[in-house]
């Protein structure tokens, strides 16, 4: 068994002292989404020119960082999208608005009314076990009428089998 080995106090400060110290190391290799993330702006720049994604998954080859054109879009960032700002109306122009009578909502009571598309799936409203149990009804009643017929008829001496008095 190794023999443990006590440290002083000094030493440790001494240690984290000098550990504190220490100047930030460079990486030495990246994996391909931290390259991928740092090159992000000249990516994109790259592809608001008209470049694809495989001409750019080259030129990135070509440079020393193999990576297919799928793995450099999953990997590229998406880019920071401005906020587009509300468009505001005056005061006055919703009262206009709202005050005159619009023409087209005449011609649209006039228009046939077209009807929505048929949805697909589970319906809101209706539940599975509803919906399963009038299918359900039926194959139980089969059910019980086949095994009572497969059944074999019980004895009195068949029913005190296995159990104590």
């Amino acid at each position: 068994m190794p023999r443990s080995s006590s440290v002083s106090p000094n030493s440790l400060t001494g240690l984290a002292d000098s550990l504190r110290s220490l100047p930030d190391k460079e990486k030495e290799t990246y994996t391909l989404k931290e390259a991928v993330a740092a090159l992000a702006d000249p990516i994109h720049t790259a592809l608001e020119r008209g470049y694809s994604y495989p001409d750019i998954a080259v030129i990135l080859h070509d440079k020393g960082i193999p990576i297919s054109p799928a793995s450099l879009k999953a990997y590229l960032p998406r880019k920071k999208q401005t906020r587009r700002s509300r468009k505001t109306t005056s005061p006055a122009a919703v009262i206009e608005a709202n005050s005159t009578p619009a023409p087209a909502a005449e011609e649209a009571e006039a228009a046939p009314k077209e009807t929505a598309p048929k949805r697909r799936g589970r319906q809101p409203g209706k539940t599975k076990t509803a919906a399963t149990a009038d299918k359900a009804a039926p194959k139980t009643a089969d059910k019980a009428s086949s095994k009572a017929k497969a059944a074999p008829a019980r004895t009195a001496a068949g029913k005190d089998r296995g159990r104590k008095k």
